[in-house]
């Protein structure tokens, strides 16, 4: 297999919904790396799947992409694992998040193994949880080859822009606790449903501390999920609130807890706050190697590549933990999470030719 759009759609032939806890895609694409003569490894842990390889030097530049995938909710004209290719676009769950950005890497990855020409190391990290957190994928891997890695290129879709820079997130669920009655019996107890509208608005309200960062997007804090114990003939006796913060670097977990608590003493209800880091904010500020890549994008594009602080939380977060300067670029981003998901497979060949010439260019 030599053609990376023909890899994208083998790819999304696959049913990988987060987390990846069958090997069968990570055996193909490890069929696919011997076929060309590189060597890789199939880890599992705590039962999700990933793939790693790598060749050449110590210093080394990382492809990393994932191949899990979020569910195909949303009515689909297609089906979301049997993938089209319709008038120059790819149809399919994951065409844009990011099976197409993953064959890019992977074919660049076996490009600059076969160059004569390329002298230095990389490897290719394949993971099958980045949808549910990456603790599983992305972080095991650093932990194990982590020290041999100089730069790191990620495959998520940005619209051939160059991602520098995401905002970090905390999860608070705040429990709310009271007594639990048939429904029949609703007199017996004060039913904490009955509180709920005031606590939302309570939250939705809620003054985070923060300080106005310099590039990233300014902190957010929605109510993402309500969920109660018991069925539809009970009277729950615990409610639990999830939010999501995107947090910018002076945000702290025990501060937004904290935060939370003071506006949540205002409803008189029986709670607790727990909260869960699940990535810093991520920023980079290797301006030299920012500069090499935009160079190679605006080659082989034509067009200078925009510096993006916005998006979502990736596994780029565990690379910069680790004091690695890391890059997003990928393809369109538009359908990522929708239904009928795609991307250009004009981008899928250009990204390819763009991870190519930036491992030779770094390394």
């Amino acid at each position: 297999m030599d053609d990376s759009v023909e890899l994208a759609k083998k790819l999304l032939g696959f049913e990988t919904v987060s987390p990846l806890e069958e090997k069968e895609p990570l055996v193909f694409l490890k069929n696919v790396l011997e076929e060309q003569g590189i060597d890789s490894e199939i880890i599992q842990e705590n039962g999700v799947y990933s793939l790693y390889s790598e060749f050449g030097g110590e210093d080394k530049i990382c492809f990393n992409g994932h191949i899990d995938t979020v569910c195909s909710n949303g009515d689909w004209t297609r089906k979301p694992f049997q993938p089209e290719i319709v008038e120059g676009k790819i149809y399919g769950r994951g065409a844009s998040d990011m099976k197409s950005g993953l064959a890019a890497e992977v074919m660049a990855y076996i490009d600059i193994f076969r160059d004569p020409e390329f002298s230095g190391g990389a490897s290719l990290m394949v993971t099958g949880d980045e949808e549910i957190g990456g603790f599983d994928g992305t972080e095991k891997l650093l932990e194990m080859h982590g020290e041999k890695i100089k730069y790191a290129v990620i495959g998520e879709p940005t619209g051939l822009d160059i991602q520098v820079g995401m905002r970090g997130v905390v999860w608070p669920t705040i429990i709310i606790e009271g007594e639990s009655v048939h429904s029949s019996r609703p007199e017996k107890v004060d039913n904490i449903l009955e509180k709920l509208p005031e606590v939302l608005e309570k939250l939705k309200n809620v003054e985070l501390t923060y300080e106005k960062p310099e590039n990233l997007e300014e902190p957010t804090w929605p109510v993402t999920n309500v969920s109660t114990a018991g069925g539809t003939n009970s009277i729950p006796g615990k409610v639990e609130i999830e939010m999501d913060v995107r947090t910018v670097p002076s945000m702290k977990p025990e501060t937004i807890r904290k935060d939370i608590e003071e506006a949540m003493e205002e409803t008189g209800v029986e709670y607790r706050v727990e909260v869960r880091e699940m990535g810093k904010p991520v920023t980079l500020d290797d301006e030299k190697f920012l500069e090499k890549v935009e160079q190679v994008v605006g080659k082989i594009t034509g067009k200078k590549p925009d510096r993006s602080f916005s998006g979502g939380s990736s596994d780029a977060r565990f690379f910069s933990a680790e004091n690695i300067p890391v890059v997003e670029i990928g393809p369109e981003e538009e359908t990522a999470h929708m239904k009928d998901e795609y991307c250009s497979t004009d981008k899928i060949r250009e990204l390819r030719k763009i991870y190519r010439e930036t491992a030779k260019e770094l390394v």
